[in-house]
């Protein structure tokens, strides 16, 4: 199987990926990327902003993708490795 690969000015196309730099700043440490797919193209398109000290943020059209408050109840996660461990 034959993988596209390509190295752009500003980045990269694999396979039907391309990712680029769209913006960076060497001062403040900081720079964003996009990924573009088929089916995620133009304004559509994921940019990743990634800061000096590794914070990762991930926007597409509809804003900032946001990690969901979810508490983990250690009695659930003890159950789910109890019934894993028996298969």
């Amino acid at each position: 199987m034959n993988i596209h690969y390509a190295e752009t000015k500003y980045g990269f196309e694999w396979a039907c990926a391309k990712i680029q730099r769209l913006f960076s700043n060497k001062e403040k440490g900081w720079i964003t990327l996009g990924i573009q797919t088929p089916k995620f193209e133009g304004h559509k398109g994921l940019q990743v902003y990634i800061t000096k000290t590794g914070k990762v943020r991930i926007f597409d059209s509809r804003g900032e993708w946001k990690q969901p408050n979810v508490e983990v109840n250690e009695v659930v996660v003890a159950d789910a490795r109890a019934d894993f461990n028996k298969e």
